[in-house]
């Protein structure tokens, strides 16, 4: 089996296709440390590349959010717990529409980052009966600090819904082939 990895930012996609999914991959192409903003899913792979800074995908978090809902409709706290995160994210997005709009400072953009993180760590606080949500929550809390990176930076982008569109400055993806 091979793997199509795919990394893109607004001007450039390159395509590698490559037998393996370890980090030696990306290491191959971005080298020991990114200049830019890396945008990733949350697989491990990504973890050992220094960057400028780091954001993880939130419709990868909805994504798991939602099937939370889908398989398991009786399991209020679970439930409970993706509604939150969903509602979390949204706000978040709506942030960086606002300011990129010039709605709000860059001060307040960085503000509400910090906001967003600490409701997230609320929402985390607390172990889930559910195998699905506490394997979500487990992943939140151990990228907590790349959550909201794209309220940081102007050109890093938290508003794509869709892991195959560019990310600026750079977004690797990987895929079976």
């Amino acid at each position: 089996m091979e793997w199509l990895w795919t990394f893109a930012n607004p001007n450039y996609v390159f395509f590698k296709i490559d037998p393996s999914r370890a980090g030696a991959v990306v290491k191959s192409v971005l080298g020991n440390s990114y200049a830019g903003v890396l945008g990733s899913d949350c697989f491990s792979a990504y973890n050992p590349i220094a960057a400028l800074a780091k954001q993880k995908c939130l419709t990868h978090y909805e994504r798991a959010a939602k099937n939370l809902e889908k398989f398991h409709p009786q399991d209020q706290p679970a439930n409970l717990f993706a509604l939150c995160l969903k509602d979390i994210f949204k706000r978040a997005r709506q942030t960086k529409r606002d300011w990129l709009e010039g709605k709000i400072a860059d001060k307040q953009a960085g503000q509400q980052a910090q906001d967003f993180e600490e409701e997230l760590n609320q929402l985390d606080e607390s172990p889930l009966q559910n195998a699905d949500a506490e394997k979500l929550r487990k992943r939140l809390i151990t990228h907590r600090n790349e959550n909201f990176t794209f309220l940081r930076y102007p050109s890093a982008d938290g508003l794509s819904r869709t892991t195959t569109a560019p990310r600026e400055p750079c977004a690797p993806q990987s895929s079976r082939r």
